[in-house]
């Protein structure tokens, strides 16, 4: 079975998994969202060329969805976003989207429970060329296993988690399987928190012809997790080390994040850490902290891995016209192993985002979308500034049916003159929300 069947595979049996479990969960409890759009879209540039841009139109179809459940034995929280694209003169058809999807079942309620969790998307087959629909790959991680908790007293417990994950790309040859271990002793204090040792263990192993090599990844840390209706807090501080066959690095391990719900219509998110990782994991990450999901993930195509210094955070706020959210994201990838082809890989990453939606009348709404990021690499001359500009203009027939007309821009400065590039694209298009998705 190639690459792309099997990312296929895991495609579909994770949709059975979201129907059984919604079904099992009771469906009348989950908080749905659902979008179904249409549209035409003209682009003066499809191919994101520096110079003398090819034009290109698209017709589009697509869904976005979300189900979030919770009930004393079970979890479901699935983020889905799929696109059916229809080149006219330039790419073949194709279908892009993205899947982040989480489920926990309690078999024995507060002793074992069984977790499914699956990452699907596109990557840039090449990171340093332009994100233009030749360039991007399907990629899919998974994971699934079960968590123990064994009662060690009126408070202690002792806790047990075992993963096995699979990540499999359409193209490249990186694909791996994975199996981690972790144990912990815990107390839950009096503030319905829980502090923890822990030791851990992840190895990689890549399939045959790959070009990475198999390593282990080690970690112990002391653990905080608070939760209340308020705030969540989560606290790693430790150590780790990576080795392989023939190569090792070690060092501190730091992993926190804060969650702060000032009501029920505000929420401020920060988090930051600095792990060893694969690029893999920087898939995974992408669309966690409910970042948004469905575009292309700049990720390397190289899985060697390395040191990630990471922040991100988000604030977010909707009100009776208004609806905004800002965004700021902070990466370091460091490839601590000095092979000269990983080292050179070595980059900085800045990201910001802000994005608001404003209702005119009861009718009428305007939105502006406003991305930047910075790319320095650090040991090859590349330097990539991004701009992206979306305006848009809608109109609500009903709760049911909208209509919009919106303006990308997007441009891209780089001291490599051949990535450089400037796109404009239009686009009128159709919502349609169901009743149980309002």
């Amino acid at each position: 079975m190639d690459n792309k069947n099997k990312t296929e595979l895991h495609w579909k049996s994770l949709a059975l998994v979201v129907v059984f479990l919604v079904s099992c969960g009771g469906a009348s409890a989950a908080e749905v969202d659902a979008e179904f759009r249409a549209g035409y879209t003209v682009s003066d540039n499809i191919f994101l060329q520096p110079e003398d841009g090819i034009e290109d139109s698209i017709w589009s179809a697509g869904l976005t969805l979300s189900i979030f459940e919770e009930s004393n034995r079970t979890l479901v929280d699935v983020r889905l976003v799929a696109d059916y694209l229809n080149y006219f003169d330039t790419f073949d058809s194709e279908t892009v989207g993205a899947l982040d999807a989480l489920f926990d079942y309690d078999f024995v309620e507060n002793y074992f429970s069984w977790r499914i969790q699956n990452n699907y998307g596109q990557r840039l087959a090449d990171p340093l060329g332009t994100p233009n629909p030749g360039n991007r790959e399907n990629i899919n991680f998974f994971t699934t296993g079960p968590n123990v908790d064994i009662p060690m007293g009126e408070r202690y417990f002792l806790g047990l988690e075992g993963r096995i994950s699979s990540v499999r790309y359409e193209e490249s040859v990186n694909e791996n399987d994975r199996t981690s271990g972790l144990l912990r002793l815990a107390r839950r204090t009096d503030g319905n928190a829980v502090m923890s040792l822990n030791v851990a263990t992840e190895n990689i192993e890549y399939a045959n012809g790959a070009t990475a090599e198999d390593f282990r990844v080690n970690e112990a840390f002391v653990a905080y997790d608070a939760n209340n209706d308020r705030n969540i807090i989560l606290v790693n501080v430790g150590y780790a080390e990576v080795e392989s066959d023939n190569d090792s690095a070690d060092g501190y391990l730091v992993r926190a994040q804060w969650t702060r719900f000032t009501t029920e219509s505000k929420t401020f998110l920060v988090s930051a850490g600095s792990e060893y990782s694969s690029q893999g994991d920087v898939f995974r990450l992408s669309q966690s902290n409910g970042r948004a999901i469905g575009g292309t993930v700049d990720a390397s195509t190289n899985d060697i891995p390395f040191r990630n210094n990471y922040f991100y955070s988000r604030y977010s706020a909707t009100g009776d016209r208004t609806r905004m959210s800002i965004e700021v994201d902070w990466s370091q990838e460091d490839f601590e192993y000095q092979d000269p082809l990983a080292v050179a890989l070595d980059r900085d990453i800045l990201r910001g985002s802000f994005d608001i939606e404003r209702d005119i009348t009861r009718k009428f709404y305007v939105g502006l979308e406003l991305r930047y990021r910075t790319r320095d690499y650090k040991f090859v001359d590349r330097d990539d500034d991004d701009i992206r500009v979306i305006a848009t203009l809608g109109f609500r027939f009903s709760d049911a049916f909208n209509m919009f007309l919106s303006y990308r821009y997007q441009d891209r400065d780089s001291n490599d003159v051949t990535e450089s590039f400037t796109e404009n694209r239009g686009t009128i298009g159709f919502e349609y929300i169901p009743a149980w998705g309002r």
